[in-house]
């Protein structure tokens, strides 16, 4: 007699995983949860250094609600992982000499709510004023001001504590969180074949029937993700897909790398800084900083870019990375899952190659195919990934849009690069309203593209609703916020401290 109730789908009797860096891993892990019953089997693949969701220390906030729902506890990886915590990412120079901008986690007040005195009248002393008091303070929420003044709390479920604004991501030790994600793999009954690919066997309508591996054994499988990095090897074997280059789009295509060897630091912000031919971005970890420097192959050589990376940072580069940036058109094709840098190849600003990856294993699980493949939910599964990719495209794209470029034949070419026609209106919106589009399947939240676009100048423009308001209240309302960040800084502690409260009681 069957398990499955009647007229239930039947779940597949094995999946195959191909890739066992940390986002191969992950796809097991979350597949064997999700499919208790189904053998889930973790094939060994060559890590490769262009696969950056394979290598990434950092993830965007939302990561931590990913790990969350397979039992990644975050307790463990401080203690086990060398993780620690990050509130911001300061851009550093980015539209000019001096000209930094801060993307903070969590909770913040709409950027056009901003008491803009030339609108309010001329000589109204009482909104300069304000703003020059505002502007002295620095940080305008919550996340910002522990930020700059290195304390840290987490965050309450309480909307009147001022730490309820607060989210954060975190960074790791890369080997120490692949070695815990390979540990819960074990422990869950994923079955892990050390030996690499030998051949692959299709049938004639494109679907991979089996693996051969290297040790002679055969996998087979009735669906299968593709995890093996940007040369896709499960989806490139069967025929040569179609992609999507987004080189007109996204500058950079090289990224040097150091050996991570740098001296620790527990700052609650990493940093971005924008060179004349690219731009620096260290990650200050628990173990050590992390380094990179990316660029435009085509503006800058090797040479020169390793120069501006050791001005930068003072960082040596030990590495260089070639990137293809762009996707495949259809990520899911006959029972093949391209996940994470076999779908889609990117820069690694802000951790967002392995966020992409957790929200691409979050939809394939939305949608909970069975062991028979609907092509509708292949094709829903395709549209929507789609969105995800395109939406990070765009996101990252939006840093190079500042009306006030840097100078420069790199932030030249950057800011002249064709704009898809979601982040053309996410620009018009924003500078004249103050306002951020809805997107489906948005892979980033409007706080955080309001951010970015206020960040390097494109905006906000004048909310018809702010201007309707009394401009007395929304003095009161930035007063308030100000009394917010002083209480949220009076109920923190010095990071360094609170991380060795948290470590000598991880409860």
């Amino acid at each position: 007699m069957s398990d499955n109730p009647p007229g239930a789908r039947a779940a597949p009797t094995c999946i195959g995983v191909v890739g066992d860096g940390q986002v191969g891993l992950t796809a097991a892990i979350v597949l064997r949860r999700s499919y208790p019953r189904s053998d889930v089997v973790l094939i060994a693949a060559p890590l490769d250094p262009a696969a950056l969701a394979d290598t990434a220390i950092t993830s965007w906030p939302s990561s931590l609600g990913f790990h969350d729902s397979f039992g990644f506890d975050e307790a463990g990886l401080i203690l086990r992982a060398g993780a620690s915590h990050r509130l911001a990412t300061r851009f550093a120079d980015w539209c000019g000499a001096g000209r930094d901008w801060v993307l903070a986690y969590g909770a913040a007040p709409n950027p056009a709510m901003r008491v803009r005195c030339g609108d309010d009248g001329p000589g109204d002393s009482a909104l300069q004023r304000l703003n020059a008091s505002l502007d002295a303070a620095g940080p305008q929420t919550v996340v910002q001001a522990l930020a700059a003044s290195g304390r840290f709390a987490m965050p309450v479920d309480n909307p009147e504590s001022p730490l309820s604004d607060i989210d954060y991501a975190l960074r790791w030790n890369g080997p120490a969180y692949r070695s815990r994600l390979a540990s819960l793999a074990r422990h869950m009954g994923v079955r892990h074949v050390t030996a690499g690919l030998s051949e692959l066997a299709y049938a004639g309508d494109g679907s991979l029937t089996a693996v051969t591996c290297e040790d002679g054994s055969t996998i087979v499988a009735e669906w299968w993700l593709d995890c093996s990095g940007p040369a896709a090897r499960l989806r490139a074997a069967a025929s040569e897909p179609e992609f999507e280059s987004w080189a007109d789009m996204l500058p950079v295509d090289r990224l040097l790398v150091d050996d991570g060897k740098a001296s620790p630091a527990l700052s609650l912000e990493d940093r971005v800084l924008a060179c004349e031919n690219g731009w620096a971005w260290q990650v200050f970890g628990r173990d050590a900083a992390h380094a990179s420097f990316g660029y435009a192959s085509e503006l800058t050589s090797d040479a020169a870019a390793a120069a501006s990376f050791k001005r930068a940072c003072g960082a040596s580069a030990v590495g260089k990375i070639v990137l293809r940036p762009g996707r495949l058109r259809a990520a899911w094709a006959g029972n093949v899952i391209a996940i994470a840098d076999a779908a889609a190849s990117f820069e690694p600003l802000h951790g967002l190659n392995l966020h992409l990856a957790h929200r691409q294993l979050g939809l394939l699980l939305e949608l909970l195919p069975a062991r028979d493949i609907d092509p509708r939910e292949r094709d829903e599964y395709n549209r929507r990934a789609a969105l995800l990719a395109d939406g990070v495209r765009d996101w990252i794209a939006a840093h190079y849009c500042s009306p006030v470029p840097r100078p420069g034949a790199f932030w030249h070419h950057a800011g002249t690069q064709r704009r898809s026609d979601a982040l053309s209106g996410a620009l018009q919106q924003f500078g004249a309203r103050g306002r951020i589009p809805h997107f489906e399947d948005a892979p980033v939240g409007q706080d955080g593209w309001a951010a970015v676009l206020a960040g390097i100048g494109a905006g906000p423009g004048r909310s018809a609703l702010l201007a309707a308001r009394d401009p007395a209240q929304r003095i009161v309302q930035q007063a308030a916020l100000a009394g917010r960040c002083r209480a949220a800084l009076a109920l923190a502690r010095p990071y360094p401290e609170w991380l060795s409260a948290r470590l000598a009681n991880p409860q």
